[in-house]
């Protein structure tokens, strides 16, 4: 019984951190753009912006500031139609972050 609680409530547990609607839920949303589209976005406004992107997980990337002398860390997380940040001073990653998804939602002609 103990292994079966254990593995149940590792479960609950590690589904919440990348559950949208969690604490964690603080970011935006992307519409219909899949993950692939929505981590590349990440990486170019990570780039844009002097921050350091490195896959974490399938749907989530740790951020760290490079222009700061005490670099800052933040976890991304996306999935469902939203992004997810967890960490402080990442407004203008998010700002990039936004706009690159804008470019890649906008068709062009």
């Amino acid at each position: 019984m103990s292994a079966i609680a254990l593995v149940l409530s590792t479960g609950c547990a590690s589904s919440g951190h990348n559950d949208p609607e969690s604490s964690l839920h603080n970011g935006s949303s992307y519409g219909a753009l899949n993950n692939k589209q929505v981590y590349n976005a990440i990486v170019k406004a990570g780039e844009e912006e002097g921050w350091k992107i490195t896959p974490f997980k399938r749907s989530t990337v740790i951020a760290e500031d490079l222009n700061k002398e005490n670099a800052e860390a933040v976890t991304i997380s996306f999935n469902g139609g939203y992004i997810a940040y967890d960490g402080e001073n990442y407004g203008d990653l998010e700002d990039a972050i936004n706009e690159q998804i804008e470019k890649v939602s906008t068709p062009s002609h």
